[in-house]
C-alpha cells in the first residue's frame, strides 16, 4: 500500500494530508518527490497563509528565506506583525528621522531591516494584507535598538507609500492591553499623500482600526477611510 500511494490522484493525496497531524504531514512529505509534490499545494496553504514576525532581524531572516522559495512565496496571504517578547525589531539599528514633520520617524530610507521587509513583501506577491497588533505599554521613548508597535505601522505604511503596491486589508489591534493608543508621531503622516500611497491604498476591502481614538490620531484615521473606494468592511 505504501508504494501505491506516490500513485493516487492529487485530491486523494491531498485529502490523506489533510487528515494528518503537522509531524505525520512532514514525514508523508519526506518520504519521496512524488508526495512532497502531491502535498506541495495542502502544505503551503495550511502553513504559509498567515505568518507572523516581530520585526527582528532573525524573524525577517526567515522570511526573506520563505520570500525567495517558488513554491511557497505566492501561499503567503497576510503578514501578522507582534511584538512577543520586547524584541520587536531587535538585531536591527532603527535610523531616526530628525525634523519638523517627521521627527522621530524610522527612516525608512536608511534602515535596513526596512530595505529587508521591502523587499521580502515585494518577492511575496499575494501578501497584501496586513494585521499589527499591541500587546501594550507605553510609547513615549525613542530608541534606535528596538521598535514600538506604533513605529510597525509608520513603516508598513511608508512602504506602501515608496513601492505603490496594493493592499487588501489592514487591521490595527491595540485594544487589549495599556493604553490602546497609538503614537501619531510614529505614522510618518506626510508619506500618505504621495501619489504612489493613494493609488495603492484605495484599492483596498478591508480597514480595522481597533484603537483608543484621540485628537492627534482622528485625522489619521480619517484620512485612510477617506482614501479608499472599494472599502467593503470598516471598523
Amino acid at each position: 500500500m505504501a508504494t501505491s500511494l506516490p500513485k493516487l490522484p492529487v485530491e486523494v493525496v491531498e485529502a490523506i494530508a489533510s487528515d494528518l497531524n503537522p509531524t505525520d504531514l512532514f514525514s508523508l512529505r519526506l518520504a519521496c518527490k512524488e508526495l512532497k509534490r502531491k502535498t506541495l499545494h495542502h502544505f503551503g496553504h495550511t502553513y504559509f497563509t498567515i505568518l507572523q514576525t516581530d520585526l527582528s532581524r532573525k524573524s525577517l531572516q526567515k522570511l526573506q528565506s520563505i520570500s525567495e522559495n517558488e513554491q511557497l512565496r505566492h501561499h503567503v496571504q497576510t503578514l501578522l506583525i507582534k511584538n512577543w517578547a520586547d524584541d520587536l525589531g531587535r538585531g536591527f539599528y532603527w535610523h531616526r528621522v530628525e525634523g519638523r514633520d517627521l521627527s522621530g520617524c524610522v527612516d525608512a530610507r536608511l534602515s535596513p531591516g526596512v530595505q529587508m521587509l521591502r523587499a521580502i513583501l515585494q518577492g511575496m506577491t499575494n501578501c497584501r494584507s496586513f494585521h499589527i497588533y499591541s500587546r501594550g505599554g507605553m510609547e513615549e521613548y525613542y530608541d534606535s535598538e528596538y521598535l514600538l508597535p506604533s513605529d510597525a505601522i509608520g513603516i508598513v505604511l511608508a512602504i506602501i507609500a515608496d513601492t505603490g503596491m496594493p493592499i487588501k486589508s489592514f487591521f490595527v489591534d491595540f485594544r487589549n492591553w495599556g493604553s490602546g493608543s497609538v503614537d501619531a508621531k510614529r505614522l510618518q503622516m506626510p508619506r500618505y499623500q504621495q501619489p504612489a500611497f493613494r493609488t495603492a491604498w484605495e484599492k483596498l476591502e478591508e480597514l480595522r482600526l481597533e484603537h483608543c481614538l484621540t485628537s492627534d490620531t482622528f485625522d489619521w484615521a480619517r484620512d485612510l477611510v477617506l482614501h479608499t473606494t472599494k472599502l467593503k468592511i470598516c471598523h
